[in-house]
């Protein structure tokens, strides 16, 4: 019934367009507000124009830098940069408002291609949306440099804040069909704030394809219960995606910060993204007492190197200093040296939790702790992983369960119900010049993991690739020898020159996100196009195929590096 709602909304939000029309406005950094604010006679300030919009209009900005804070006024409209325009919102020194970009109460808004840098002040925010409405639309965007002092050692408590992007849902009637996809968003001091956060009362939202690195805190942030929206019940995002991100350094030196963190959220979906080099790869939890966690699926997702743990699971102080989790699942990833600062959480962090479920994963840590838990697990499954250390030696390896340690796996498998199906065993894999690790057709990952955690509807491997091959599956993020899903059907995509050099231009496609995979299908390179430029300096010679993908649509292009 959700779903037919969604649809009857998008026809009629068609045939408004429609009754509305749609007008096409220019403003550029040398325009006049007194000109007629065609592509001939721009219009000056972007606030200017957005006030004379009407339903289904746009506003294009032209190339150059815009020194402006902006609100958008109407529902119904589109601000982008014009194709092939380099367009900056620089906010430096203008301190009117926290953010650079705000929209309050507002749907069908869709903000695409714009770099926003330069806001330094408490509570800075790159762009905000609060209030409640539908079908928020944020893409293809740069944002950086968003700070909440301009002094780079200025002390961190809890009311110095910085957000890049954030939702609000502050109303009764949520926020419904938010969209931030195909971003990048790096170099921002958050203070105790996150990059990316959809908080408070939020049903239904998609964070895809962003590249999130280089924070002082959390990259990507669900959040539930802070008192955000004024109805309890309501106050708590939910039924959303997280997908096909880069999170990395996402790093706190004065607190817990996760490169992807669920605090109070319900029905999420973490799948294929790279968490790497944060403090926490990803974190399940739930902060405020008589509150849960529920129904998150952390799936195929690459974890690799975070300074703490790889995932940690659960209410850390349940009952009284935190709420808990439940009917979780923590299913067919890698995790590849992680907690770097040898806290002693190695690669799996777990406190108090109800009904949840993590199988079919590689822990492959460099010291000898593999994992810790504390508190009370309730009808926890916990099978069908695969453990190993750097030494290889079992005999030194270290587990804190609940209280109890054991000395090596093997000595927690003979005196526990648990891991009946675990394994310790080196994953027989080769790591990539990224440090992404593959299988090898001898690796005891390949065929032996639980088929009982089932595939969702259009589910991969984080490589693209199918994710039930050869009638079982395997543990850990790849299926090995699967067919490459993400090369089917495929859009073609003009590049040149051919061969390629330092860098390889892209018809057509200012900005997106781009994948690079070597001939045999490994996973080379990626990031954020720019100016439809990739940067390809540091492949050696070789063949090599280019995924790309800019807002819905996903290209293949195959080229040669001279």
């Amino acid at each position: 019934m959700k779903n037919r709602i969604v649809f009857l909304r998008t026809i009629l939000m068609v045939w408004s367009l429609a009754l509305y029309g749609q007008a096409v406005y220019y403003v550029s950094p040398s325009g006049d507000d007194a000109q007629a604010g065609d592509s001939l006679h721009p219009w000056h300030s972007i606030q200017t124009g957005l006030n004379r919009l009407e339903q289904g209009d746009v506003l294009v900005l032209l190339g150059g830098t815009y020194r402006e804070k902006i609100s958008i006024p109407q529902d119904s409209v589109s601000l982008r940069a014009a194709t092939g325009a380099h367009v900056v919102l620089d906010a430096s020194g203008l301190i009117q408002t926290e953010p650079v970009i705000e929209i309050t109460g507002k749907s069908h808004i869709r903000i695409s291609g714009l770099e926003i840098a330069n806001n330094i002040m408490n509570d800075a925010v790159g762009i905000r949306v609060s209030g409640s409405g539908e079908a928020i639309t944020i893409e293809n965007c740069i944002i950086h440099d968003i700070h909440f002092s301009a002094d780079p050692d200025a002390q961190v408590t809890e009311q110095t804040n910085a957000q890049g992007i954030v939702v609000y849902g502050t109303e009764s009637q949520a926020y419904e069909n938010i969209v931030i996809r195909n971003c990048e968003l790096y170099h921002c001091r958050l203070g105790y704030s996150e990059g990316i956060a959809i908080n408070g009362n939020v049903d239904g939202f998609e964070i895809s394809g962003n590249r999130v690195h280089d924070l002082t805190n959390i990259g990507i942030d669900v959040i539930g219960y802070e008192g955000t929206c004024p109805d309890v019940q309501s106050d708590y995002a939910r039924n959303g995606r997280i997908v096909d991100n880069e999170v990395i350094n996402c790093r706190a030196s004065y607190d817990t910060s996760a490169g992807i963190y669920v605090d109070g959220g319900a029905n999420v979906l973490i799948m294929r993204n790279l968490c790497k080099g944060n403090g926490w790869g990803i974190e399940v939890g739930c902060e405020n007492p008589g509150h849960e966690s529920t129904q998150i699926e952390v799936r195929d997702n690459m974890i690799i190197e975070n300074s703490e743990t790889g995932v940690a699971l659960g209410g850390y102080d349940y009952p009284s200093g935190s709420g808990k989790v439940t009917q979780t699942r923590i299913v067919n990833n890698t995790f590849l040296n992680n907690d770097t600062q040898n806290t002693g959480t190695g690669s799996l962090f777990l406190t108090y939790s109800e009904d949840c479920i993590i199988e079919n994963n590689i822990f492959y840590t460099q010291n000898d702790d593999l994992l810790y838990a504390e508190g009370t697990a309730v009808n926890l499954i916990l099978d069908y992983n695969l453990y190993y250390d750097a030494d290889g030696d079992d005999t030194d390896n270290g587990i804190d369960f609940f209280g109890t340690s054991y000395d090596g796996f093997s000595d927690f498998q003979s005196r526990t119900s648990y891991e009946i199906h675990g394994l310790y065993a080196s994953p027989l894999w080769q790591i990539n010049v990224e440090g992404i690790p593959h299988l090898t057709a001898q690796s005891p990952a390949v065929d032996t993991g639980s088929d009982s955690v089932g595939i969702l509807t259009g589910e991969t491997d984080f490589f693209g690739n199918e994710r039930f091959f050869n009638n079982h599956i395997d543990r850990g993020a790849e299926e090995y020898g699967a067919p490459d899903g993400i090369k089917k059907s495929y859009l073609s995509l003009p590049v040149y020159p051919v061969p390629a050099g330092n860098e390889l231009h892209i018809e057509s496609m200012e900005t997106g996100f781009y994948l690079i995979f070597s001939s045999d299908g490994q996973l080379l390179r990626s990031g954020m196009i720019k100016s439809g430029r990739v940067d390809t300096g540091r492949l050696s010679k070789g063949v090599y195929f280019l995924v790309a993908k800019s807002g819905e649509r996903i290209f293949r292009a195959k080229f040669i590096k001279k």
